[in-house]
């Protein structure tokens, strides 16, 4: 329950006016404490990295706010909503008027899965409902698509404020005189209506929508925003389990699990191919890259996943890992040999037009065993693929699609 009960819609609004004007954005922005200027500029770089938008993505900003995060995507596929007229005249002074739209972020006006890519940035503890927001973010979001959304840390955050208060170092740490954004010592007293944490976030998220990754800003051990990154649950089809004997659990552990039985396949497949360049997205950290006998590329947008790459092969020159979305890579048509493609539950159909063009040969891809291939044939179609070879492996199904093959 929020901490302020509004009898309608009107009323929630006209409060939402009086705090927009009480705590102004811009100055929030250009605040002059480099350690706030470090965490929202971090919390907004991870918030774009897990949103990970290809070129023909369009993306929606719920409650753009006066546009900050907005004026950063490329312009033509960027749109935004908000319910403050004041905070929507501030965003058309840095984006395109005609992509900006008032709306209830509780009521959104859009058909079902019109969006690839949704997020919402600091704007749920504002709500009356934050639930009720997310469910409309749930309905909107497309199948393929994905949602991005962030919170503070209250507890967290009021706990320093009174440490750094109490110990003389307000001054230093947050350096903000008078004519500074207002930060009172609790925002849960005023202008954010829910408090929040890891707990109640991960609550508050629909059952439609899977969490694939939440990361701490600005560090893990300094949790002072969450940022989710979260996938329609219907890409994967749920399977029931079947326990395993100890004997079943220890030999997967041996061995592996299902990645000496899946690189095994893919070397057979691939055998045939000269392979001079190798293209793998999703690469995490560097588990397929000894399946090219020559130049490698990896690509994955999790930065840590990536770093342990580098650092594992970093005596090997001819194979090198980017922090990237194959979506937004302008490689030459035809450059690579053979592509992989894993350690994503549905890539997009953005990311395999871009593998496709830049591939000569064979492009495997590794789902989960019990993945529905019902959205992913319609993309490989879009992308000209079919699919030459189908195999289940305990825990994978492993696609050899190449041009023109017949589509099973």
């Amino acid at each position: 329950m929020p901490r302020v009960a509004f009898r309608d819609q009107q009323e929630f609004k006209a409060w939402n006016d009086a705090m927009v004007e009480k705590y102004d954005i811009e100055r929030f922005h250009d605040h002059p404490s480099p350690f706030v200027r470090y965490v929202e500029g971090k919390r907004i770089r991870r918030t774009f990295a897990l949103l990970a938008p290809g070129p023909r993505d369009r993306v929606l900003e719920v409650g753009c706010g006066a546009g900050h995060l907005l004026e950063r995507l490329p312009a033509g596929r960027r749109f935004g909503l908000d319910l403050s007229e004041s905070m929507l005249r501030k965003a058309q002074q840095r984006v395109d008027p005609g992509t900006l739209l008032q709306a209830n972020a509780e009521s959104l006006p859009f058909r079902t899965g019109a969006w690839d890519r949704v997020y919402c940035s600091e704007v749920l503890e504002h709500l009356a409902d934050p639930r009720a927001a997310l469910a409309e973010i749930e309905r909107i979001v497309a199948t393929h698509g994905v949602a991005v959304v962030s919170v503070p840390n209250e507890r967290l955050i009021n706990t320093l404020k009174v440490l750094v208060r109490r110990t003389g170092l307000s001054r230093a740490v947050l350096r903000a005189g008078p004519d500074d954004y207002a930060m009172p010592e609790r925002m849960d007293d005023e202008w954010h209506l829910h408090t929040f944490d890891l707990k109640s976030l991960l609550a508050a998220i629909p059952r439609g929508l899977r969490v694939a990754r939440v990361e701490a800003i600005p560090f893990r051990w300094l949790p002072l925003r969450y940022v989710a990154r979260c996938e329609p649950a219907d890409r994967l089809v749920a399977a029931p389990r079947r326990r395993r004997s100890w004997l079943a659990a220890l030999s997967a552990r041996w061995a592996g699990g299902d990645h000496r039985a899946v690189k095994r396949r893919i070397r057979e497949w691939l055998r045939p191919t000269p392979c001079g360049r190798m293209l793998d997205v999703g690469c995490g950290t560097g588990e397929l890259a000894n399946l090219a006998p020559g130049d490698y590329l990896g690509l994955d947008t999790d930065t840590a996943a990536v770093a342990r790459a580098r650092r594992r092969y970093r005596g090997d020159a001819r194979k090198r890992f980017l922090i990237a979305d194959a979506a937004v890579m302008d490689f030459p048509a035809n450059f690579f040999d053979v592509g992989l493609v894993h350690g994503i539950a549905e890539p997009s159909r953005a990311s395999l037009d871009a593998i496709a063009r830049a591939t000569r040969g064979p492009i495997v891809l590794v789902q989960p065993a019990r993945a529905s291939l019902e959205s992913l044939r319609a993309s490989l179609a879009h992308a000209g693929l079919g699919v030459d070879c189908d195999e289940i492996t305990r825990e994978h199904r492993i696609l050899l699609c190449r041009r023109g093959a017949v589509r099973r």
